[in-house]
Parts: structure tokens; C-alpha cells; sequence
């Protein structure tokens, strides 16, 4: 009865350990293909804004993606994102063109509003104005800024830019 025990039980514990690492190779198989679901929505936007940035000869960071709210919006859905925005890299000599670039280029802001009023997957504020600051502003918890100087510490920058959804 021993032997019958020994031979029940190793049996029992290799089909265990087997079914064991087939259920997992199939957990790690789903999350591959869930993360290579993710990164591909977000890939598919980047190589849009790159592609664009080349398209219509822009140089970094002077790169504003047209439909980015449309855009960005369906990379959210599908990667499951909350949120979704660029941080362009703008040098210290770059700062004063590009606080006037973004306040020339902010027409992003006005169609992301525009468009999650009309989404009905709204899990967030809609908010119904927003103000594109003029400047390169800081975090107010841990520098000295106002909304028309901008902050008081020196570049390299990375501004908030585009953004899903657009939230003050």
C-alpha cells in the first residue's frame, strides 16, 4: 500500500506541476500579447507624430500633431491609458520660441475640449475653457513661477504639450 501511495502521490504531483506550467506559460502568453497590444497603440502614435514632424519639415520641439485629441484618444483606448501627453525637450536658447510657438499653436487644446464633450466615455471633468499659459511654468510645489514669466530656474525644459484628455 505504501508503494500504491508513492506512485499515486508522484503521479498526482507531476500532472499537478505539468497543468501548473501550461497555466502559466498561458498567463505570461496573455500578458505578452496585452503589452504588445499597449506598446503598439502607443508606438502607432509616436510614428504618427514623427512622421508628421518630417512631413511638414518641423524640427523638435516645434512638433503639433494634427487630430491629436482623435488620435490619442483611440491609442488610450486601446493601450487602456488614462492619460496620454507629450513632454518636448526644449533647450534654455529654444525657451522664447517656444513660448511663442505654443501659444500660436495651441488650437489642440479647444479640439480636445470640443471632443470629450462630445465623447460619452467621459470618466473625467470636461472642462469648458482652458487658458494655455504664455510661458514655460514650473511646479508650484517645488518652484517660483507665474503664469506670465514662467518659471525662474533655467533649461532644459519638458512643457506639457499635447495631452488626452485635456486637463488644466
Amino acid at each position: 500500500s505504501l508503494v500504491v501511495y508513492f506512485y499515486v502521490s508522484s503521479t498526482e504531483r507531476n500532472a499537478f506541476e505539468q497543468q501548473f506550467e501550461e497555466d502559466a506559460r498561458k498567463v505570461m502568453d496573455a500578458i505578452g500579447m496585452s503589452l504588445d497590444q499597449t506598446l503598439g497603440a502607443v508606438d502607432s502614435l509616436v510614428v504618427g507624430i514623427v512622421s508628421y514632424a518630417r512631413f511638414s519639415n518641423s524640427t523638435w520641439p516645434f512638433v503639433t500633431l494634427p487630430d491629436f485629441a482623435v488620435r490619442a484618444a483611440k491609442a488610450r483606448s486601446l493601450s487602456r491609458a488614462v492619460f496620454l501627453n507629450m513632454y518636448p525637450l526644449v533647450q534654455e536658447q529654444d525657451r522664447a520660441e517656444w513660448e511663442s510657438y505654443s501659444v500660436k499653436h495651441d488650437g489642440w487644446v479647444q479640439e480636445g475640449m470640443d471632443i470629450q464633450k462630445k465623447s460619452h466615455t467621459n470618466y473625467y471633468r470636461v472642462f469648458d475653457s482652458y487658458e494655455v499659459a504664455p510661458s514655460i511654468h514650473g511646479n508650484e510645489a517645488y518652484d517660483d513661477w507665474d503664469f506670465v514669466t514662467g518659471t525662474n530656474k533655467s533649461g532644459p525644459y519638458m512643457p506639457i504639450w499635447q495631452s488626452s484628455p485635456v486637463i488644466p
